[in-house]
């Protein structure tokens, strides 16, 4: 026997892996803000326990909270009326695991534009600007929306907003937005700008042992304001182990020299500062303000460690200035020789001290027109006079002592004069048509104003729409310029004058026609171009769009079918004039799913079930429309058959079984039928309504798919009277009942509804079961209702 050994291993098996489950679902927006008639597509993303997802917007089961305020199908909302609602969804429909979210929905009227009662705002560090906000509608209305609109700050370090109050925090420039509906509006906001920092004290000298020494820092604002903002300044030391400032005051640490740097807003100013340990010298002034011809003296002293006073060194020192053609000085007086700035320069041991000298510097200089510009008829004249504003706060007339110049002087001339109160003025005469420029300088300051002479201030198109056209191919367009004087002529149409041009012939050309006094422009491919009319040196443009759309329209925004219903969406442009057209045979049209439906024009023919995005385009803009189109698998009726009285009501509900698994009741959307309305009537929803004796048929139909109920009205199971013999003496009156008994084993006194009849009327009549005995002999008294007859035997005596 042969004893065979085997080994056997025993494998410990692979561990399954874990299940893939859905942990959350999550949409592209939490709240959102709608116009009313707008959509907005609301994406759902599926998260998986593997970290892994993925879009689920048209398999998500989605409703809305209120759908007079918004609707939603296939993630599309479309907002309704103005109100709040809460849109949910849920994924996967009908799962044991769903998942469920929800978002905000906010509906508003439809804002046409947005304005604010400012452009620009300039504020001081915590101070407060309201803002007010209004919102202008498509009915016209307007209404205050400072509270209810969206408020953003570029830069909430230097301002914030809130229910458009805005807050100044810190020194610079941001830019406030408000958004309300679709509609945004800007505002700049200053907070602390200045124009320029100033100090009287632009050099220092101090020793090692001096207590701190203050400075002044001086701000003039944008309003022309000042402030001393030494302490608010931020400082900079180029060595700090020599001096710097702490809280506007200097502090000497060590000899040496060092800069100090102050930085307010977007300005900066410096500070030289010499510390010694063993002397120091100061001026009695640092900047002078003189007029040519004065005389103004300067003190300079200094100071010793050892000592507590100062000593007067001026005749000691050397004195310099940086042009003695503009300031002179001698032993710290100084001599003011013409307009201009110098540096005087004081000199002493091994030490030195500047001064700055302004001689009739005007910070600005000022015409008496506040206008940009003059407009001249050849030969007129015009005065000119021009005042400085100096340093010291002080305004003088300077109009004889300026140096006036015209930048062509073959169109006007300008000359000093005076006028007819003796005053100094810079006449300007004008001698042909054309622009030129006067100019006024003094002391390194100019301004200037422009002079246009037989020459419109302006261009303008006449008529509603100035800036822009929309046309359709081939297409025409009369266009009219007036020119708009700044002299006090009347406005003049010079469109016949005017040279026009378009910056694109092969989109829209023009041309003037003679025959209708008017520039014609014609439409000749799709696109844009700018057209422009050019009289003198003046020119205005207007744009022209060609099958261009500012806005484009879907109707319906949702569209739910059933197979073999095509149905069109309408499409409107609304061309940058507001004008709306229909679109919907020249668009492009695509659907996101060929197999659900196709579409062609607009009309859309549904294929299968299932959801899909149609998107139009049309004149550089796209609108979207989400379709379902659901297949109709079975349809049922609530009753197979109905008996009925005359008289009574009875309620169908019809209800259909989708490809999609899905049972709707869709007795309201239905079209219903009677077969005889004698028997039954049938109303929009399927009520019916049992008329008179008879049967007949109630049809539903629902996407091509029919369904019928029979109908039986007053059907009896037998017919009796109260008597079945009678005698009746001739004359006599004797009144019968006849009762029916219904199927359903009800019954009811037919006397008066059911029909009578007599065999002999000359023997016995009968009416509503009221039998006349006429004449003596034999009759036959018979009653018919619901198909079904009795008889009564009269005899009469």
């Amino acid at each position: 026997m042969i004893l065979m050994v085997g080994m056997v291993s025993w494998a410990k098996p692979a561990a399954a892996a874990d299940p893939i489950y859905l942990v959350n679902l999550v949409f592209s927006s939490t709240k959102l803000s709608i116009e009313t008639g707008n959509t907005q597509t609301v994406k759902a993303t599926a998260v998986y326990s593997d970290g892994s997802s993925k879009d689920v917007t048209l398999a998500t089961d989605w409703k809305s909270g209120n759908e007079k305020v918004a609707t939603i199908l296939n993630g599309v909302i479309t907002a309704v009326d103005v109100g709040t609602t809460m849109i949910s969804g849920t994924y996967p429909i009908g799962s044991s695991n769903p998942q469920s979210t929800t978002l905000e929905v906010n509906v508003t009227k439809k804002v046409t534009s947005l304005t604010a009662d400012t452009q620009k705002v300039d504020l001081r560090s915590n101070m407060t600007k309201d803002v007010i906000l209004t919102a202008n509608y498509l009915n016209e209305n307007k209404e205050d929306v400072s509270k209810k609109a969206e408020w953003s700050t570029e830069n909430n370090k230097i301002a914030t907003v809130s229910n458009g109050t805005i807050t100044g925090h810190d020194s610079g420039t941001t830019t406030i937005t408000a958004k309300y509906g679709n509609q945004t509006v800007s505002i700049e906001v200053n907070v602390d700008v200045v124009r320029r920092l100033d100090t009287p004290t632009p050099e220092v000298s101090m020793l090692v042992k001096d207590l701190p020494k203050s400075i002044v820092i001086m701000a003039t604002y944008q309003d022309g304001s000042e402030d001393d903002v030494s302490k608010k300044a931020t400082w900079t030391s180029s060595n700090e182990r020599i001096a710097d400032v702490i809280n506007g005051q200097i502090k000497a640490y060590a000899p040496g020299k060092a800069t100090l740097k102050a930085a307010y807003g977007t300005k900066t100013i410096e500070i030289k500062v010499d510390i010694d340990s063993t002397k120091k010298l100061e001026l009695s002034t640092q900047n002078l303000f003189m007029k040519v011809n004065d005389e103004k003296s300067v003190t300079l002293s200094a100071t010793y460690a050892n000592e507590t006073s100062s000593t007067d060194v001026t005749d000691k020192a050397t004195w310099t200035s940086s042009d003695e053609n503009i300031v002179y000085v001698s032993k710290g007086t100084v001599i003011a020789k013409k307009s201009g700035t110098a540096t005087i320069t004081a000199k002493f041991s091994d030490k030195e001290v500047t001064l700055s000298v302004d001689v009739e510097v005007p910070r600005r200089l000022e015409l008496n027109t506040t206008s940009s510009s003059i407009g001249l008829k050849n030969g007129d004249k015009y005065d000119l006079s021009l005042r400085a504003f100096y340093a010291n706060a002080s305004v003088e007339d300077i109009t004889a002592r300026a140096t006036w110049t015209s930048s062509n002087e073959d169109i006007a001339l300008v000359s000093l004069g005076k006028n007819a109160a003796g005053d100094d003025v810079a006449t300007v005469t004008s001698y042909k048509s054309g622009d030129t420029k006067i100019t006024a300088s003094y002391g390194g300051k100019t301004v200037s104003i422009d002079v246009n002479v037989d020459i419109p201030r302006k261009l303008e198109f006449v008529g509603a729409n100035t800036t822009a056209i929309s046309l359709d191919l081939k297409e025409t367009a009369a266009l009219n310029v007036n020119a708009i004087y700044g002299d006090g002529r009347p406005t003049e149409n010079v469109t016949s004058k005017a040279e026009w041009s378009s910056s694109d012939d092969k989109i829209a050309e023009v041309y003037f026609d003679s025959v209708q006094n008017a520039a014609i422009v014609t439409a000749n491919d799709k696109g844009s171009a700018t057209i422009t009319a050019k009289y003198g040196t003046r020119s205005v443009t207007i744009k022209v769009e060609i099958a261009q759309a500012s806005k484009l329209e879907a109707n319906p925004k949702v569209l739910k079918m059933g197979k073999d219903e095509p149905k069109q969406i309408v499409l409107t442009a609304t061309d940058s004039a507001g004008k709306p057209t229909e679109v919907q045979e020249k668009a492009e049209w695509t659907i996101s799913s060929a197999s659900v439906a196709d579409v062609t024009k607009g009309l859309v023919t549904p294929l299968d079930s299932g959801k899909a995005t149609i998107t139009a385009k049309y004149g550089g803009k796209t609108v979207t429309i989400a379709l379902e189109v659901k297949v109709v698998q079975k349809i049922e009726m609530s009753k197979k058959f109905i008996s009925m009285k005359s008289g009574d009501t009875a309620a169908l509900a019809l209800s259909v079984t989708f490809s999609d698994g899905s049972v709707v009741d869709v007795s309201k959307d239905a079209e219903w039928k009677v077969g005889n309305y004698r028997v039954a009537d049938v109303d929009n929803k399927g009520v019916v309504t049992a008329m008179s004796y008879g049967k007949t048929k109630v049809t539903a139909k629902y996407n091509n798919k029919s369904i019928t109920t029979d109908i039986d009205v007053d059907q009896l199971k037998y017919l009796k009277t109260d008597v079945v013999t009678l005698e009746m003496p001739a004359n006599s009156v004797k009144t019968v009942a006849a009762t029916a008994t219904f199927t359903d084993g009800t019954d009811r006194d037919v006397s008066i509804d059911g029909l009578w009849k007599s065999s002999s009327i000359k023997i016995a009549d009968v009416k509503d079961g009221k039998i006349t005995a006429n004449s003596k002999g034999k009759a036959t008294i018979t009653i018919t209702f619901g198909g079904k007859s009795t008889k009564i035997w009269v005899v009469v005596k």
